[in-house]
């Protein structure tokens, strides 16, 4: 996909106003990863992400994106956030929601063009979806409705996907059926992936970040198969009480 990362971060630090939120982090994201970024609430995860996507600037070090500063990559950088959920009495029909993604990437003012219908067409049918294209979006499941947020993201021809938690809430089959889908976006894009579902990150991904504490740390997910106090304490960002159970039930149902 290239030799151009699709992030490098070299001593980067963040603060909102005197709550110091990253400090020093040194992290490089090579092009057709799959990340998964897991860590404690309040540990920086969204921070990271923002900064990612070009919207806050670090305080110091530098962020890159795909080559660039983290701002002026962004319209190759796609984003599926947690849950979108307009009014639903607005006629927004599945298409015209996909379309929002090439808001800004064509020149001028005015309607669509027929290459960005194209294109929307293009990603409802990457994502499952083609023949619903006119039904209005506040009809969709919950599945549907995430799926159509991951066309929105990839219309812009993004070669970087970043989601925050898109399966929150959603029933287990159809979890199962958008990570699915996003191990075959893997196939042509970067993809970095904020969640709290440690068996996913385990089972599917080869490299999870931890963010807490201020820190960024890379683990290979091989790791999390056999936890250690410190390990723990980087996904959790504090220090944890473990109780081991080695006993074992025999057929007859006693220990």
């Amino acid at each position: 996909m290239g030799d151009v990362p699709a992030v490098e971060i070299d001593g980067m630090g963040f603060s909102y106003g005197s709550d110091r939120i990253l400090d020093s982090v040194d992290l490089t994201i090579c092009q057709g990863e799959f990340v998964g970024v897991v860590g404690p609430n309040g540990g920086g995860k969204t921070t990271l992400l923002k900064l990612i996507l070009g919207l806050l600037t670090p305080d110091t070090g530098t962020i890159t994106v795909l080559g660039r500063p983290a701002r002026e990559a962004s319209r190759e950088v796609g984003y599926v956030p947690q849950q979108f959920a307009p009014d639903p009495r607005f006629p927004m029909t599945l298409g015209d929601v996909v379309l929002m993604g090439r808001l800004g990437m064509a020149r001028g003012f005015g309607p669509f063009s027929r290459n960005d219908r194209g294109l929307m067409m293009q990603a409802l049918e990457t994502v499952g979806l083609a023949d619903r294209a006119s039904e209005p979006y506040a009809d969709l499941s919950g599945g549907q409705r995430q799926r159509a947020l991951i066309a929105r993201a990839v219309v812009s021809e993004s070669r970087l996907l970043v989601l925050d938690e898109p399966t929150v809430g959603l029933d287990p089959g159809i979890e199962r059926e958008v990570l699915a889908l996003l191990r075959h976006l893997n196939e042509t894009m970067t993809i970095i992936l904020v969640t709290h579902d440690l068996t996913f990150v385990t089972d599917s991904l080869e490299t999870v970040l931890c963010v807490s504490n201020g820190s960024v740390v890379r683990h290979p997910t091989v790791a999390l198969h056999d936890l250690t106090s410190d390990l723990l304490t980087d996904l959790l960002g504090g220090d944890v009480r473990a109780v081991r159970h080695d006993h074992r039930w025999t057929d007859a149902g006693g220990p």
